[in-house]
């Protein structure tokens, strides 16, 4: 009978491992009321046991609470181990009788052994071994057999027999089973709380992380996050409908459908690359994309994590355009400052090759035979001389005299010239801006720059055409300057200058400005056109862009800096030439270059001038201080050794503030000149220059006003 009741009590063990493991399973749910229900049920199951005990004898009762109180202490701790035997210790008091002490300190030494080999021996998240049960089972079964000695002295041997062998042999073979079952039963719970929290911690990371995290078998999605609905505008529903490639744009399908089937199918596949998307709604979008394997329910399967690298794609662009807009102006740089160095050795040569050509032609009758061939070599040195001037023009290495414009009256003044230039074919449209800004800028440059673009856009239209010629104002920012290289943020005033040509491809833009780069045939034109308005428009602080693709025509834009409120432009008197070109002045002539001092010698020494000369600043300084007589004028080069032009004339001056000074070169490192834009009052003759041309300027500046200090 002890057996079968023995048995009975096992069974309720075992239900009351299968309740708990219930309950353990659930316990991301319940949180801190796990052990408290861990008490309640195992401390309900001491209760059942002592309802329907083991009776050996009156008030001696054996159930099996000893198994339940040291295994709910051992596995759920010191809270559950505290209500289960609250609850068996009141239900032993109420019960009474001769064993309620044993039956009180059963309860206590169950627990409180279960307490301390849980603190000795179990880790947490760690299972405890079937050995070491087995000895915790005998351990708190030896001494509930030993707490035999507080029954009355009648009961301790008869019930020690009765139960001993029974119990140390069956409690804890229970403990052992029970203790396996609610330990299967925590490992159980331990992995579901594992997976419960890698499955939190995904679903974290996939549904808070910018990027795209998809995966798809058979070329159809699985699984998207939010980020795929942000990045594709396709909501979850919409992309596990389509197939995997069906968001790639069609420049890069096949290639991304490709790698994808390769990498479902387990073969090698470029795992990182870039591509672009169409969204839902049509735009385009540049992503990264990182793929691997996986499974999914035994199935190889696709995951990709993509990233939106399109404002890195478009920053990377917009670097690439600012480094080429930068490459190009520094090309553009160097080679006007060869152009301007070759420029000044050129006039230096043209100079004696026009003067002394000149001075022939003046010694030649008109029915000389030679005076045709005088007449071609000077041609031809006219014509040197206005391409070395293109070339200076492209170097910024020409002298400029600034005044305040009103580019809508030097576009009128101009517009009757253009009308004549243009064929016939050409319609001509000029639309002036109203409320334009005047600007700062040497009016016949200007009108250079107007006129080489309409005769390049004439070029354009072999056919005829349209040109339009439109003025306006803007106003510049620094994220437009940041854009453009070279661009200084302020006020500018527009020229455009549009055409319905035949267009130009990009590579052709590249390099329009170049000197010497042309599209025409060989003859029709030298490619200086547009390097000359290049150059123009740089040395008035401005900028030039175009505009073009083939067969749809092109535009230039000039933007030219507006001038300071107040500046107006200023009524020009008519200067007439001077009809008498001698003299009986005085010369001071300074220049380093033996021949051009030879010819500007010649040329005055013909108009009557009495001329004293220097090679250099020192000899200039040291014939002054050794001549006695006046000196109306210094004719001085601006750049020569030792000492400058400018220099030469200061020092004079303290001595002879009356003296006047005509300044000559090919060009003027910033001597007389502030970027290439004359001096206010100064007095220069450009080299390559005629007899006559020098005879005018030296009469014209001793016949005006003081000459600047």
């Amino acid at each position: 009978m002890i057996v079968v009741n023995l048995i009975y009590n096992l069974a309720l063990l075992v239900a009351l491992s299968v309740i708990s493991g219930f309950i353990g399973e659930r316990r991301r749910y319940l949180n801190e009321y796990e052990s408290l229900l861990q008490g309640f049920v195992f401390g309900g199951a001491a209760v059942i046991g002592m309802l329907f005990p083991l009776t050996l004898a009156p008030g001696v009762i054996f159930d099996g609470r000893s198994v339940v109180i040291s295994l709910c202490a051992l596995f759920f701790g010191p809270i559950a181990a505290a209500v289960a035997m609250a609850m068996a210790i009141t239900v032993r008091i109420v019960q009474a009788g001769a064993g309620v002490v044993m039956g009180v300190s059963v309860i206590l030494e169950s627990g409180l052994i279960g307490l301390y080999v849980r603190a000795r021996w179990m880790r947490e998240d760690s299972d405890i071994s079937t050995r070491q049960l087995l000895v915790f089972g005998l351990l708190v079964h030896a001494v509930m057999i030993a707490l035999t000695a507080t029954l009355p002295a009648g009961m301790r041997m008869s019930t020690f027999r009765s139960i001993g062998l029974s119990v140390i042999v069956t409690y804890p073979l229970a403990t052992v089973l029970i203790g396996k079952i609610l330990s299967d039963h925590a490992g159980r719970a331990r992995v579901l709380d594992e997976l419960h929290e890698s499955e939190s911690k995904f679903r974290t990371l996939a549904e808070s992380t910018p990027m795209a995290i998809m995966l798809y078998q058979d070329d159809r999605w699985v699984y998207t996050n939010p980020a795929a609905t942000e990045i594709t505008g396709y909501s979850s529903t919409e992309l596990l409908s389509m197939n995997f490639w069906d968001i790639v744009h069609p420049d890069y399908r096949d290639m991304v459908k490709e790698r994808g089937r390769m990498r479902e199918s387990g073969q090698d596949a470029v795992q990182t690359y870039e591509f672009k998307i169409v969204t839902k709604d049509g735009g385009e979008r540049w992503v990264q994309l990182f793929g691997t394997t996986t499974e999914i329910h035994g199935r190889s399967s696709g995951l990709i994590t993509v990233a939106d690298i399109t404002e890195r794609k478009q920053a990377e662009a917009e670097s690439a355009r600012l480094e080429e807009q930068y490459r190009q102006g520094q090309k553009m740089e160097s080679v006007g400052r060869l152009a301007g160095g070759v420029a000044h050795d050129l006039n230096n040569l043209l100079t004696p090759i026009l003067g002394f050509g000149g001075l022939l032609l003046d010694d030649l009758s008109s029915d000389d035979p030679h005076r045709e061939f005088v007449q071609q070599i000077v041609h031809a040195a006219e014509k040197s001389r206005d391409l070395v001037r293109q070339l200076m023009a492209f170097g910024r290495r020409q002298v400029l005299q600034f005044e305040p414009l009103d580019l809508n009256a030097v576009i009128e003044e101009l517009e009757k010239l253009l009308q004549r230039t243009l064929h016939e074919d050409i319609v001509l449209e000029v639309i002036p801006g109203s409320s334009v800004p005047n600007v700062m800028g040497d009016q016949g440059q200007l009108e250079q720059v107007i006129m080489n673009l309409v005769v390049n856009a004439q070029d354009a239209m072999p056919n005829g055409g349209k040109l339009t010629i439109e003025t306006g104002a803007v106003d510049l920012d620094a994220a437009y300057a940041a854009e453009h290289q070279g661009v200084i943020p302020g006020r500018y005033v527009v020229l455009s200058v549009s055409d319905t040509g035949i267009g130009m491809d990009a590579g052709t833009q590249e390099h329009i400005f170049e000197p010497f780069f042309t599209t025409k045939q060989n003859g029709k034109g030298t490619g200086l056109g547009l390097a000359t308005v290049y150059g123009i428009v740089k040395q008035h602080g401005g900028n030039i862009w175009v505009y073009s693709e083939d067969g749809k025509g092109t535009t230039f834009k000039v933007y030219l800096p507006a001038a300071a409120a107040g500046a107006e432009p200023v009524e020009k008197e008519e200067v007439a030439s001077p009809r008498n070109l001698r003299g009986t002045e005085t010369i001071l002539l300074a220049e380093d270059n033996a021949v051009v001092r030879s010819l500007a010698q010649r040329i005055l020494e013909q108009q009557g001038y009495r001329v004293l000369m220097a090679e250099n600043g020192r000899q200039a300084l040291s014939i002054m201080a050794g001549y006695d007589g006046p000196v109306d004028l210094l004719l001085s080069d601006v750049v020569m050794p030792e000492m400058n032009g400018r220099q030469l004339y200061a020092t004079i001056a303290k001595d002879h503030p009356g003296m006047k000074v005509l300044y000559m070169s090919g060009y003027t490192e910033n001597v007389i000149a502030h970027r290439g834009i004359l001096d206010t009052g100064v007095q220069f003759i450009q080299k390559p220059f005629t007899v006559e041309a020098l005879a005018v300027k030296v009469r014209e500046t001793l016949d005006v006003g003081a000459g600047p200090q």
